[in-house]
């Protein structure tokens, strides 16, 4: 196993804001959720005129993100399972760590892929 102690991690900060981000947008997509596919009519008809406000229910709960959401989670993860590898290990490439946590979000939703269990 590679040990590099040159590379130190993301400032304290930087982590915050990564985190924001991915928090932000959560919270975006379950307050965006239940208009998702909407028009601006339909928003308006049914939210009124400043349109959707408040958390509303969605998928049998309140609050609830969407696939998007867990794609960006997944996503993220396929970064840093890239970037400990290339650290840990030896150089990844970044589409492939992604394209293998994409694999296992869709094992999150009953699916397989016919490379799942290469990884």
């Amino acid at each position: 196993m590679k040990e590099n102690t040159e590379v130190q991690p993301q400032s304290k900060p930087n982590q915050d804001l990564y985190l924001g981000c991915l928090i932000g947008g959560a919270v975006g997509d379950a307050l965006g959720a239940p208009v998702e596919f909407m028009s601006n009519a339909e928003i308006a008809s049914q939210f009124g005129p400043s349109g959707i406000q408040d958390y509303v229910p969605v998928f049998g709960k309140i609050g609830a993100i969407t696939d998007d959401t867990q794609m960006t989670l997944f996503t993220a993860e396929g970064v840093v399972r890239s970037w400990v590898r290339a650290f840990v290990h030896a150089p990844c490439a970044i589409p492939s760590s992604i394209a293998f946590a994409y694999q296992r979000w869709l094992h999150t939703q009953g699916l397989e892929h016919p490379l799942h269990n290469c990884h």
